[in-house]
């Protein structure tokens, strides 16, 4: 059993790991930007952290009174994050923390998608912490299909408010690149915090941890979409050009999303065909892209 210090208690993936430690032996203390008196009413200890240098000493006292072993970092907005996380990489090594995972939970694509290039930022310090360290890369998220789910609705979406990417399936559209053939890796928000939790035990981390829901093309989803609803989807191929043109785009999520296709047509959102995490934990199910649109619509 150990503590673990979820950082960004309340955010998509920072809410499926608090609700999936609280299930195990595990300790759990959080860390916010703000007061979480839902947590707190359930007996998990939370601390308020400015992640400005006058709140080192105060973040240090909390994760040595709490006897912190694990922090996993779940912070993530489009215009930074690099100093909260490596504020509290600072407080973490200075509190003798054992492990700490920063904030990932996407693709390992660093140069394409321009605004993960600040990922690597947190990562080299990481790397020379001292610290046990490891990135989780899990793919898109299943739940970004899950706009307009006529079952289940919010647990479609789990809390996921982004941007669609390739497949609006209440709409009938679909945004395929070059030929739609091209491999991604796709999981569920519900399924990666089992496995992230079974990681804990584990006795060594690897600095690269991949989850790996399900490996397919946006045309095989494209072929689910309309087979399950039905209906025949209005269909936009995006050619190379036609990506550039994105990517010159001074709308941040439109230049994302461009970046995201721009990897896609690179064949980098497809990774992980080695070793998975959910292959060393079979038994924690993890769901199909056809398992999700057959049960959500």
């Amino acid at each position: 059993m150990v503590v673990v210090a979820i950082v960004a208690p309340t955010s998509n993936i920072g809410s499926h790991l608090v609700q999936a430690i609280q299930n195990t032996q595990h300790g759990l203390v959080t860390i916010s930007r703000s007061p979480q008196p839902e947590l707190s009413a359930k007996g998990i200890p939370t601390h308020v952290a400015t992640y400005l240098p006058d709140g080192h000493a105060a973040l240090v006292a909390f994760l040595k009174a709490q006897k912190v072993d694990t922090i996993i970092s779940c912070i993530w907005s489009l215009t930074g994050h690099v100093q909260s996380q490596l504020a509290v990489l600072a407080a973490a090594k200075e509190a003798g923390v054992r492990r700490f995972a920063p904030s990932e939970w996407a693709v390992p694509v660093y140069q394409t998608i321009g605004l993960y290039a600040m990922k690597l930022d947190v990562w080299q310090v990481c790397l020379s912490s001292g610290l046990e360290v490891t990135r989780f890369h899990c793919g898109i998220w299943t739940n970004v299909l899950g706009y307009g789910a006529t079952k289940e609705p919010e647990e479609a979406l789990s809390g996921y408010h982004g941007p669609t990417l390739g497949i609006q399936i209440d709409k009938g559209t679909a945004t395929l690149v070059k030929d739609g053939n091209d491999e991604v890796v796709f999981s569920r928000l519900q399924d990666i915090a089992p496995l992230v939790v079974k990681s804990l035990d584990l006795p060594e981390w690897e600095h690269d941890t991949f989850i790996v829901g399900d490996r397919t093309t946006f045309k095989r989803l494209l072929d689910i979409a309309q087979q399950v609803t039905g209906r025949s989807f209005e269909v936009k191929y995006l050619s190379e050009h036609d990506i550039n043109q994105g990517l010159q785009s001074n709308d941040i999520l439109e230049k994302l999303i461009s970046q995201f296709y721009k990897a896609l047509a690179n064949g980098e959102l497809s990774f992980g065909q080695g070793q998975s995490l959910n292959k060393s934990f079979p038994d924690v199910g993890m769901m199909t892209v056809e398992q999700f649109v057959k049960r959500h619509f």
